[in-house]
C-alpha cells in the first residue's frame, strides 16, 4: 500500500515537472505580445489562421484583432494546396499512379523592436505516392492528405512565430 503511494506521488511530481518543462520552453515575451494576425483572403488561409490563433491562444499567447495595438504583426499570403497526379504503365491489368501534394504560404513576422523582420515562403510537400495496381486516388485520400500537410504547415509557421523573438 505505501509502495503503490510512493509511485503514485512519483508520477504526478514527474509529470508536474514534465508540463513545466513544456511551458518554459515555448514562453513568448510579454513585450511582443500581443500578436495581430492579418486575415487571409481565401477559404485555405483563413482556415490556417484560425488554427494557428488557436495554438497561439493555447500557449497562452495574447491575440488581437486591433493591430493599432499589436506589438507583434503577422502576415500570410500565397496560400494554396497542389496536387500533381501521373498514371505510368498504364496496361489494362498493371497500372501505377504517382502521387505527389504540397501545401504553401509565404509569411512575414515584423517585429516593432527587430530591424530583421523574418519573410520566408514556407512549403510542406508529400513524398512520392506510388500506388500499385490502382487507377483511383479518392477525394477522401487527397483531403487526409491536404490535412496532414496543413497540420504540418501550421506547425512551421507556429514555430516560427515563437522563435522569431531571438533578436530582441
Amino acid at each position: 500500500m505505501a509502495l503503490k503511494k510512493i509511485l503514485t506521488i512519483l508520477a504526478v511530481v514527474l509529470l508536474s515537472a514534465c508540463e513545466g518543462y513544456n511551458k518554459l520552453a515555448y514562453e513568448y515575451p510579454k513585450a511582443l505580445q500581443p500578436i495581430y494576425i492579418a486575415p487571409v483572403d481565401n477559404y485555405n488561409g483563413a482556415l490556417i489562421v484560425t488554427e494557428l490563433k488557436q495554438k497561439l491562444i493555447g500557449y497562452e499567447i495574447d491575440i488581437t484583432d486591433n493591430i493599432k495595438s499589436a506589438k507583434t504583426l503577422v502576415n500570410l499570403s500565397d496560400v494554396n494546396k497542389r496536387t500533381y497526379k501521373e498514371v505510368k504503365n498504364n496496361l489494362a491489368d498493371n497500372s501505377s499512379i504517382f502521387y505527389k501534394g504540397s501545401y504553401n504560404a509565404t509569411i512575414s513576422i515584423k517585429h516593432p523592436k527587430i530591424k530583421n523582420n523574418i519573410h520566408q515562403k514556407i512549403t510542406t510537400i508529400t513524398p512520392i505516392i506510388e500506388l500499385e495496381n490502382q487507377n483511383i486516388f479518392s477525394s477522401a485520400d487527397t483531403e487526409q492528405i491536404f490535412n496532414e500537410l496543413k497540420n504540418d504547415l501550421i506547425n512551421i509557421i507556429l514555430r516560427k512565430i515563437l522563435f522569431s523573438n531571438n533578436k530582441v
